[in-house]
């Protein structure tokens, strides 16, 4: 018995009827940077009907003069316009789009608007595109050998390393968005000082989200910090610093010993150290600095003065390496005199049963003292501490301590 088979094609549908599906009703980019080109966004476009069908145009509206640039199945098109691509029944492809717009001209942020249409048997989808769009001060390994001021007219973008050899005076306002791998290097004097209603921001330039409701700002390690190479007495107040390598590197082998003041601020987010410091007269008040992957703060010798502050650790990779403060008077063979430092009105927390290290060796200067704090410890304060709460094992109830956006503000208990 012989048997005949035949092979039927897949038919295309012509039906105008039937209509694609989207991932997304609108692509929306946050806040861009003019003339940077975005991190890319992917669309997907379904057919989430059984027949095959054959897309006659996708196409961006404004074409070659639009902002926006969309690239399907690893192709671009001048024109911005991609004709009869074939869809199978229950199939779907992707649509990748980025954005570079022009310099604006002016200070303030413009929306930028486009969108993209799918042809589909003479049905028309539209898909809206947006942004806004916000023209920057680019500054790529820029070195300023001269006083310069950082004024809140518009943010700063920075690529590679920002050296100041003279003294940097940052404005109430400011924002500086700094690319991955780029930092500050002082070797002059740093003056930031923001108030409440304008405080300083200074973090990485992603502003897009890996996820929806989490953006790549939450993620740790996407700049350097602020490194100090210089003696001078440096100030930060109302400034918000997150999401970097090391906060406040202010560790420098010298002779002079280096001043800072951090007033109302916040150093969140750290891959490594908040704070770091080598013999530093050391000032920190009304601030919060949590989330680092070595310590929130490291004191290694200096004169240290805390007071209402909280230190709070919960950093959420495993990678996590150190307990919230550590505060010694020597390493290795190094020593550093700890003189007339006082933590007062503070809280030390953390996820760890013991968030205090007091590395301190007897025979070395030391003059340590914490009053009216709560510390998550098990180390004995009774020559150093006094009316102190320690909480041994019991968690210090904050409001959010396991996801973006953290919030350390204290649940009365």
């Amino acid at each position: 018995m012989m048997i005949s088979m035949s092979c039927k094609e897949d038919k295309i549908s012509f039906d105008s009827s039937l209509s694609l599906s989207f991932s997304h009703d609108t692509i929306q980019f946050d806040t861009v940077f003019s003339q940077i080109t975005t991190p890319t966004i992917r669309l997907k476009v379904y057919n989430r009907n059984k027949q095959n069908l054959s897309i006659n145009t996708i196409k961006i509206a404004q074409g070659a003069e639009s902002f926006f640039k969309i690239n399907i199945n690893g192709q671009n098109r001048i024109d911005q316009t991609f004709q009869n691509i074939e869809l199978a029944g229950k199939d779907s492809l992707y649509v990748f789009i980025q954005l570079t717009s022009k310099e604006n001209g002016i200070n303030t942020p413009i929306l930028i608007a486009d969108s993209i249409i799918f042809n589909t048997n003479g049905n028309i989808q539209t898909l809206p595109l947006r942004a806004i769009s916000q023209d920057v001060e680019l500054l790529k390994n820029k070195t300023f050998e001269e006083d310069i001021v950082f004024s809140n007219d518009k943010p700063y973008l920075i690529y590679g390393d920002l050296t100041i050899n003279k003294n940097l005076t940052i404005e109430p306002g400011a924002k500086l968005y700094y690319h991955i791998g780029s930092k500050m290097i002082i070797n002059g004097l740093l003056r930031a000082n923001g108030t409440a209603e304008q405080p300083i921001v200074m973090r990485s330039d992603r502003t897009d989200f890996i996820f929806e409701g989490v953006p790549y700002d939450s993620l740790s390690n996407q700049w350097g910090g602020i490194l100090f190479q210089s003696p001078g007495k440096h100030e930060l107040s109302f400034v918000k610093m997150r999401s970097g390598t090391h906060g406040i590197d202010l560790w420098m082998d010298t002779t002079f010993i280096p001043s800072i003041s951090i007033k109302n601020c916040e150093i969140h987010n750290f891959s490594g150290y908040g704070i770091a410091t080598q013999n530093a007269n050391l000032t920190i008040e009304n601030s919060i600095i949590s989330n680092c992957g070595e310590n929130c703060i490291r004191c290694f010798g200096g004169t240290i003065n805390i007071e209402n502050t909280t230190i709070a650790n919960y950093y959420p990779n495993n990678n996590r390496k150190n307990v919230a403060l550590l505060i010694e008077n020597y390493f290795g063979e190094k020593t550093h005199s700890i003189t007339n430092s006082i933590i007062k009105n503070s809280i030390i927390a953390g996820s760890w049963e013991e968030e205090l290290s007091l590395k301190i060796k007897e025979e070395f200067e030391h003059n340590l003292k914490f009053e009216t704090c709560t510390l998550r410890t098990k180390s004995d304060l009774n020559n150093i501490g006094e009316n102190c709460t320690l909480f041994d094992g019991i968690t210090i109830q904050f409001k959010n301590t396991t996801r973006y956006p953290y919030d350390f503000t204290l649940i009365n208990q």
